[in-house]
């Protein structure tokens, strides 16, 4: 699989343990960050190469899949395509979306085929990286095309997720990526940072927009807004609340005890 578990510690993730949430003391690249012994040369955790692999390989089995004449013999056979082709593109959009987190604006591969095995020197390869806005404008397109194809939820009587539906894509998280994307795209560090002045392509294309836009976290604010509602009226799915002893929500009791109550709807 090429989706990384964050929160796995020896799994060469490294965010959690580089922040202020942890210490390390091993002698290694985690503990080489936190003391600051660290350059744009040192290319830790290189997960570049990794997800476009994952890139290339959902773009190969959306391509390819639509004719598996062997599934198409099954009476589900369209249903499972269709399905599996949204799950796939959902990956695919996932992948990019972390590449953004972790390298900013990228190169857009699309819909064209390339082996996930390519050497970095092929000439397919040589592509230019995308304007940021363009990149999470990319994503939230697919995302929207997912997210279509796919199931709000899968659940079993006692409200538990089908044991083959965990960790799956659904229309909720889809809803939840671009969310918390287009918050990220309206944040400080990327509307209107002047720092980024100068950022652009070898052909002098600017990378990344250094005008403010309010807009923005009015297009945040609003994908919050329809996962939120979507979830609540599912019936199943919702913001985790604890109540003061007055009837008021307990902020920090529901952000503890989401972590620790099991199942809960969150």
């Amino acid at each position: 699989s090429y989706v990384r578990d964050e929160t796995h510690r020896t799994n060469e993730t490294p965010w959690d343990n580089i922040s202020d949430d942890s210490d390390v003391s091993q002698r290694n690249a985690l503990f080489r960050v936190n003391l600051g012994n660290w350059n744009a040369a040192s290319n830790y955790w290189n997960f570049w190469d990794h997800y476009y692999k994952g890139i290339r390989s959902a773009t190969t089995y959306i391509n390819n899949i639509d004719g598996n004449e062997q599934i198409l013999e099954d009476r589900e056979g369209e249903v499972f395509i269709k399905r599996r082709k949204a799950e796939a593109r959902f990956l695919r959009a996932f992948f990019y979306a972390e590449i953004l987190k972790q390298y900013g604006p990228f190169i857009i591969i699309g819909d064209e085929e390339i082996d996930p095995d390519a050497p970095p020197a092929d000439p397919k390869m040589q592509l230019s990286r995308s304007p940021y806005d363009e990149c999470v404008d990319y994503i939230i397109s697919e995302m929207d095309k997912a997210e279509s194809d796919l199931d709000v939820y899968q659940y079993t009587g006692d409200d538990q997720v089908l044991e083959n539906d965990m960790g799956r894509a659904s229309k909720l998280l889809c809803q939840a990526i671009k969310s918390k994307l287009l918050l990220y795209a309206a944040s400080p560090l990327y509307n209107g940072n002047k720092d980024y002045v100068g950022f652009q392509n070898p052909d002098g294309k600017p990378l990344m927009n250094t005008t403010y836009d309010e807009t923005k976290w009015k297009r945040a604010a609003d994908a919050a807004k329809v996962v939120i509602d979507y979830a609540e009226s599912s019936g199943k799915l919702g913001l985790y609340k604890k109540n003061k002893s007055n009837g008021s929500i307990d902020g920090f009791l529901s952000y503890r005890d989401v972590f620790l109550d099991s199942w809960n709807i969150d």
